[in-house]
């Protein structure tokens, strides 16, 4: 359910701090908060360590946003992962000040094989109540569900049990909210569903409990799918193929970020391309004008790394094009990351 992006992942799940200092307010500024529950529609939010008391750091690798869709309260939070984003509905918890979201679109085969390997039968209806689906796509689910388990060996399906039968396998995302007034600030509780010993589970996530602080700044707020089309390479003029990147690198050098796939690599008649760069999450640049070389778009951008990063650093390229008056449509967007030792 969460994909890894190459082995980058790893270490990312021990906390860290980053570098810019914000103080919660405290005292007669604090009586000033004027955030609710039902005021966080567009406000972003990122973590904050808690480095000495009043004393927080920004980690910016940890955001949720919040926003509103057919009158509900909805977050997106990406679970301190660099390139994905999940989708929660909220909602208020009776007689408590918080939200309580789930994640949207639940898989509902994972929960029958969760069902299955729980010894409590992969029903339709249970499915349908546990994961929100209609009660047909639950029964599309079990029929499927059911016709690979009788394919499997019974050494497969010996580790389709142990599988989904596991602490570990996290079926839904949830999210507490709640609104701390006198820091005028969010304490988040990051917890996943499983079906583990016969029971449904709430287990903390990667962040458990933790503190999120308001910003201003802009930040990438949206799933990343294609870590293969946008490249990190050491030479400028080459050519290289979706997926030849290059993931460790040694402090002081220049990493050249090319996008390699097949799509709007030649200009269209008539058609003007620029594009967006983000490193870390935050623009570096918007809009800047793709430069032609060889009757080819050079769709690259570098960067240098004067020092080893606790951990890998990321980068983001949005891609646009414009033809005639039309205003500029987005015909990409992808994602990469590298190890700086």
């Amino acid at each position: 359910m969460r994909l890894l992006l190459a082995s980058l992942l790893i270490s990312l799940l021990a906390g860290c701090g980053g570098q810019s200092k914000t103080p919660p307010p405290t005292g007669e500024e604090a009586s000033t908060c004027e955030m609710t529950l039902d005021n966080l529609d567009g406000r972003t939010f990122i973590h904050l360590n808690k480095d000495a008391p009043g004393k927080y750091s920004e980690d910016p690798l940890a955001r949720a946003h919040f926003f509103t869709e057919g009158g509900k309260t909805k977050v997106r939070y990406n679970t301190r992962h660099p390139t994905d984003f999940y989708t929660y509905t909220c909602e208020k918890l009776p007689d408590e000040e918080k939200l309580f979201c789930k994640e949207d679109n639940p898989d509902p085969v994972a929960y029958c094989k969760s069902l299955y390997a729980n010894d409590l039968g992969c029903e339709a209806q249970k499915v349908a109540d546990l994961t929100g689906v209609t009660l047909e796509k639950a029964e599309q689910a079990k029929k499927a569900v059911e016709a690979e388990i009788k394919k499997l060996p019974k050494k497969e399906l010996d580790d389709l049990r142990m599988v989904f039968n596991h602490p570990n396998n996290q079926l839904r995302g949830l999210l507490y909210v709640k609104i701390r007034h006198r820091e005028c600030n969010l304490l988040l509780q990051d917890r996943y569903e499983t079906l583990n010993l016969g029971q449904v589970r709430e287990l903390e996530n990667v962040l458990g409990s933790a503190y999120f602080g308001e910003t201003k700044k802009e930040y990438i707020l949206e799933h990343c799918t294609d870590d293969k089309n946008l490249i990190a390479v050491d030479k400028e003029d080459a050519w290289f193929n979706p997926g030849d990147t290059r993931y460790r690198w040694r402090v002081g050098d220049t990493v050249y970020f090319k996008f390699v796939g097949p799509e709007d690599q030649t200009p269209k008649p008539g058609c003007t391309y620029t594009m967006d760069v983000y490193a870390d999450w935050e623009p570096v640049v918007k809009g800047k004008a793709v430069e032609l070389e060889d009757g080819k778009l050079k769709w690259m951008f570098n960067r240098r790394y004067d020092k080893a990063g606790r951990l890998p650093y990321f980068v983001h390229l949005n891609r646009y094009r414009a033809c005639g008056t039309e205003a500029p449509q987005r015909i990409s967007f992808s994602c990469q990351g590298v190890i700086v030792e």
